[in-house]
C-alpha cells in the first residue's frame, strides 16, 4: 500500500485536514468506542452496497438478508467472503450504480499474487490514505514538510526515468531514488544525495532498504543519521531490520496495506504491529474452514472490508495473506485502543538480482501493462537466467509478448536471458498454502536481498 506524495495528494486539504482530525481522536478511543466507531462506518457502507451495488443487492437478496440484519460486525459473517477471482469477475456488477458521485479513478494492479485486478476507489480515498499515512508517520516523530526519501521503481519505470537516479520534489519535500539503478557502485552516491537533501526519514520495501544497507556495509560506510526508516509491501525478516537499523541508526517502522485499502496495519514507538480499525476491518478467521461459502483452508483466512470506498465497496474481501492477532484483551503500553498483531506471515520479498548488481524489486508490476495476461510467475533459475511463466488469454498476442518481453528487460537489463512460456494455472507454484509465489528463486540467496 501506498500514498502518493504529490502536489494533487494537496488539493483536497479540507478533506485531508477532516480525516487527520478524526484519524488523530479515534487511535485514542477505549477498545469499546473503537468498535462503536467501526460497526457504525460498517453499517453505513453495508446499507450503501446494498442499495446501490447490484452484485451485493442479489447477494443480500439470494440469502434473504437485508442491511438492518448487519447489527453488530460478526453478523458480517452472514456473508460469504469475496475472493479475488469473483471480484475481477464481476468487477461491473461490484460497481455502484451512482459511482460517479464519488469522482472515482481506476486502479488496476497485480498485486502479490499475480493475477490483475482493477477496482475504483473514490477520489475522497486519496485523502483518507494521506491522513492515514500521516498518522502512522507521526508515531515516528515525522511532521508533515519534513524531509524524507523513498526507495521507488514505479516512478522512473515511465519512459525517459529509467536511467535517472534520483528526482527531488520540494514541494512535498521528498527525494525519489531510482531503486532500478541500486548496485554496490550506487549505493555510495544514493546515501550521499539522501544526505544533501537532509531528509530525516527513508521509505522503501523492506528488500530494497536491505540492499542498500548492505551494499553501504560492504563498502565500509554508514548510511546518513535518520529519524526513521518506513517498510511496507514485504515481510520484513528481522535480518533485514537489523541490518537497516544498525546502517541508519535509528528504528524501523513497519508496515502492511494493500492498494484496494481495506486493511491498514502499522508499527508503533512500543515495536507492536497495530490494526488500523478506524481505517477498514479485518478479519482474522482462524476456524476450520466453516465460515459461510468456503472449504477447509490450510490457514487462517484473513479477509478485509473497506469503510470509506462508496464507488467500489468490497465486504469480506480474502487479502491472501495470513495474521495472526494477540489476545483480544492486550493494550499495549503505547495507549492506542488499536488491535495488536501478532504475526504476518506473506508477502516474502519480491525482489531478484540481476547479473550487473541491480536489486530489481516488484517486477510483476509489468504484468498489469501486458493486454491478455491473467497471472504470471517469474522464475529465477539462475544468475543470469529468468523463466517467465504466464497463464494468458487469446488477448496475449505475438506483440502483446513482444511488449512483456520489452518491459522485463527493461528492468532486468540485456544480460539476463529472459524465456516466456504460456501455461495453465496447475503448472504454477504455489505455497502450501496455495498462494501463488510470483517470484520463485533458484539463485542461492542473499543476505538483506
Amino acid at each position: 500500500m501506498s500514498v502518493h506524495w504529490t502536489v494533487g495528494g494537496f488539493l483536497q486539504p479540507t478533506k485531508i485536514l477532516k480525516y487527520r482530525r478524526l484519524f488523530a481522536r479515534t487511535q485514542w478511543y477505549s477498545r469499546e468506542e473503537l468498535a462503536a466507531f467501526q460497526l457504525s462506518r460498517l453499517q453505513a457502507i453495508v446499507d450503501h452496497a446494498y442499495h446501490h451495488v447490484p452484485y451485493y443487492r442479489d447477494l443480500f437478496r439470494s440469502l434473504k438478508l437485508t442491511p438492518a440484519d448487519i447489527r453488530q460486525v460478526r453478523d458480517l459473517q452472514k456473508l460469504p467472503p469475496l475472493s479475488k477471482a469473483t471480484a475481477r469477475r464481476e468487477s461491473r456488477r461490484l460497481t455502484a450504480d451512482n459511482a460517479s458521485r464519488f469522482r472515482p479513478a481506476l486502479h488496476r494492479t497485480s498485486g502479490s499474487t499475480g493475477a490483475t485486478h482493477e477496482f475504483l476507489l473514490d477520489r475522497e480515498a486519496n485523502a483518507l490514505e494521506f491522513a492515514y499515512y500521516w498518522r502512522y508517520w507521526n508515531w515516528a516523530g515525522y511532521r508533515l514538510g519534513d524531509r524524507f526519501a523513498e526507495l521507488s521503481s514505479v516512478f522512473f519505470s515511465r519512459e525517459g526515468f529509467q536511467h535517472t537516479p534520483y528526482v527531488a520534489q520540494p514541494i512535498t519535500g521528498r527525494l525519489l531514488l531510482n531503486s532500478l539503478s541500486l548496485t554496490r557502485q550506487s549505493a555510495v552516491a544514493y546515501a550521499a544525495a539522501i544526505g544533501r537533501h537532509r531528509a530525516r526519514f527513508l521509505k522503501g520495501l523492506p528488500s530494497v532498504v536491505g540492499a542498500l544497507a548492505r551494499f553501504l556495509r560492504d563498502m565500509g560506510q554508514d548510511g546518513p543519521r535518520l529519524q526513521a526508516v518506513f517498510t511496507t509491501g514485504e515481510l520484513l525478516l528481522p535480518s533485514q531490520r537489523v541490518l537497516i537499523e544498525g546502517c541508519f541508526g535509528c528504528p524501523v517502522y513497519d508496515s502492511y496495506g494493500q492498494m484496494e485499502r481495506l486493511v491498514a496495519i502499522s508499527e508503533c514507538p512500543e515495536r507492536r504491529m497495530h490494526v488500523h480499525s478506524d481505517y477498514g476491518l479485518l478479519e482474522c478467521d482462524d476456524s476450520d474452514g466453516s465460515a459461510p461459502g468456503r472449504t477447509g483452508s490450510p490457514q487462517p483466512t484473513c479477509l478485509g472490508t473497506s469503510l470509506y470506498n462508496h464507488s467500489m465497496p468490497l465486504l469480506r474481501y480474502e487479502l491472501g495473506d495470513c495474521i495472526e492477532l494477540d489476545e483480544p484483551g492486550l493494550r499495549c503500553a503505547c495507549g492506542r485502543g488499536f488491535p495488536v498483531v501478532r504475526a504476518i506471515r506473506g508477502r516474502v520479498g519480491t525482489s531478484l538480482m540481476t547479473p550487473d548488481g541491480r536489486v530489481v524489486p516488484t517486477l510483476f508490476l509489468v504484468l498489469r501493462d501486458v493486454v491478455g495476461i491473467e497471472t504470471g510467475q517469474f522464475i529465477h533459475e539462475a544468475a543470469d537466467r529468468l523463466s517467465l511463466r504466464v497463464v494468458a488469454s487469446e488477448a496475449f498476442t505475438a506483440t502483446e509478448q513482444a511488449r512483456l518481453l520489452t518491459l522485463v528487460r527493461w528492468h532486468v537489463g540485456p544480460s539476463m536471458s529472459i524465456e516466456v512460456a504460456r501455461v495453465r494455472p496447475e503448472d504454477l507454484i504455489v505455497e502450501p498454502s496455495g498462494k501463488l509465489q510470483m517470484i520463485v528463486s533458484r539463485v542461492e540467496a542473499r543476505e538483506g536481498v
